[in-house]
């Protein structure tokens, strides 16, 4: 019951946190930076406009909290928390170094009124990397690890895998980033989680056998 309610505290405060960071960052850059437009590749030019593609955008935020929600110990509490934080600092901090935004796509987001909502909210800066992209594949590898130890079925481990891959395509869809910023995300994603298992192996030899809860 504890950790239910660590949790619930930590997860709220800290999406809290974090978007007031996010968006402090976007209206104050560093003195010395000079905001970016990232360019297009022709990638960008395939993927059409798409409406529907904000449901599993917007998903983003109740797929990471089923991570956070199926974990039950210490160690696994330490490892998600270090790796969030290496996420949120890394990508806070060069959003704060190095300001991007995405081009000018010359939609007329009228046609779009969902997403024409969703750009007048935020606008299309903090742009690369990509940390739609980042938060979904950082919870795709750390979901994936409590699936295997729990021996879940291998349809919940595809379906994990493929609801991660249409959040990261959604922030293309949506127009809120281009591929290099879905791809500088992806990247981050993993680097943030990269370093857990060198911290579960270090807390296994600390820890005697059996005294991890």
């Amino acid at each position: 019951m504890t950790y239910v309610v660590f949790k619930a505290i930590g997860t709220t405060f800290g999406i809290s946190f974090f978007f007031v960071a996010y968006f402090w960052v976007m209206e104050h850059p560093a003195p010395f930076a000079e905001l970016r437009v990232v360019p297009m590749l022709a990638i960008d030019h395939w993927i059409p406009v798409q409406e529907w593609s904000l449901i599993p955008y917007a998903s983003l935020w109740f797929y990471v909290c089923i991570s956070s929600a199926l974990i039950d110990n210490r160690r696994e509490m330490l490892e998600y928390l270090v790796g969030v934080c290496i996420l949120c600092v890394a990508g806070i901090g060069i959003f704060w170094l190095y300001p991007t935004t995405v081009p000018d796509f010359g939609v007329d987001w009228h046609l779009y009124p969902a997403l024409e909502f969703l750009k007048n909210a935020d606008g299309g800066a903090n742009a690369l990397p990509s940390l739609h992209a980042a938060f979904a594949v950082f919870t795709a590898a750390f979901l994936h690890t409590q699936l295997r130890v729990c021996n879940a079925p291998a349809i919940l481990k595809i379906s994990n895998i493929l609801w991660a891959a249409l959040i990261v395509y959604s922030t293309m869809a949506t127009r809120q980033h281009v591929f290099l910023d879905a791809l500088a995300g992806t990247a981050l994603g993993l680097l943030a989680f990269a370093p857990l298992r060198c911290i579960s192996n270090a807390c296994r030899r600390a820890v005697p056998a059996g005294m991890l809860p």
